[in-house]
C-alpha cells in the first residue's frame, strides 16, 4: 500500500518552491493532491476522466485543452 503522506509532502514541496496561486492538476485521479494544495490556500482544478473523486474539490471530468484560460 502506498504512503498517503506523499500528497502532503509533495504539496509542501510545491508551495515552498513556487508562488503559484492557481494550479492545474492534470490526470490527478481522485484529487488527493488537489485536497492537499487546497488546504494550503491554493486554487486547484483537477482534470481527469475518472468519475470517482473526493467530494468538495474543483474537478473537471474532461481532458485539459490548450484553450484553458
Amino acid at each position: 500500500m502506498a504512503d498517503l503522506r506523499r500528497f502532503d509532502v509533495f504539496a509542501d514541496f510545491l508551495c515552498q518552491r513556487f508562488d503559484a496561486r492557481r494550479i492545474w492538476d492534470v490526470a490527478g485521479g481522485q484529487g488527493r493532491l488537489n485536497a492537499a494544495l487546497t488546504a494550503r490556500g491554493r486554487e486547484v482544478t483537477t482534470f481527469d476522466l475518472r468519475w470517482k473523486r473526493l467530494p468538495g474539490l474543483r474537478y473537471e471530468e474532461r481532458l485539459l485543452t490548450p484553450d484553458e484560460p
